[in-house]
């Protein structure tokens, strides 16, 4: 039946360590050896050596103290413990020799596509031909009209002799009938003009309009 202390010990060290026994005759302490197994060694109860209080004291959570403290990173990374934080050496990060590299910080676009004056001399080319058909457009279309017009000078004539000729034949027929209707008024004059200017003014809209 395994003793109390060596329920506190063996449930305080690293799972990768044996357990402690403690024999009536001697008393053993773990080392690890390279494999990774434990072996146990004969505990130094010299006068000079840490008290094995101290030692359970430490895997127990108690009080540590300097030599128990030393003693225990002795068995576990085989080399001497510090008592503090303060025997720690003190690290400084700096620059490595010769100070650091140059770091690229400016902005490094790549260059893709045509350059700037590239797209500016072929935007300047399509617009310059754009306008070039807008002006070609605007001469065919001024020729048509042209066209037009002539077209219509040239029939303006015979469209107008049509028209006086329906005129006066349409005028000699509202005479005709003026002088049937006024026939009884004294003083009547058959086409007097009505208005008093004394200027030839064409009949009123729809008086000759065509009986067809």
């Amino acid at each position: 039946m395994a003793s109390p202390l060596f329920s506190l010990v063996s449930r305080r060290f690293p799972k990768n360590l044996a357990p402690i026994s403690f024999a009536s005759s001697s008393r053993l302490a773990p080392s690890t050896n390279p494999s990774g197994n434990c072996d146990l060694q004969p505990l130094d109860l010299s006068p000079e050596a840490p008290d094995l209080r101290e030692v359970v004291d430490l895997v127990a959570g108690g009080g540590v103290s300097e030599s128990g403290a030393k003693m225990t990173e002795a068995w576990v990374r085989h080399k001497p413990g510090m008592a503090s934080v303060k025997d720690m050496p003190v690290l400084q990060d700096g620059p490595p020799p010769g100070g650091f590299a140059p770091v690229r910080y400016a902005r490094r676009i790549p260059t893709k596509g045509p350059s700037a004056i590239a797209i500016f001399l072929t935007t300047f080319g399509a617009f310059a031909w754009g306008m070039y058909q807008v002006g070609q457009g605007n001469k065919v279309r001024r020729a048509l009209k042209e066209e037009k017009i002539a077209a219509r000078t040239a029939l303006v004539p015979v469209l107008q002799a049509e028209e006086d000729e329906r005129f006066v034949k349409e005028w000699t027929k509202s005479l005709m009938w003026e002088e049937i209707i006024m026939k009884d008024v004294p003083g009547w004059k058959v086409g007097q003009s009505v208005y008093n200017s004394g200027k030839w003014m064409p009949p009123a809209t729809g008086e000759l309009r065509r009986e067809d």
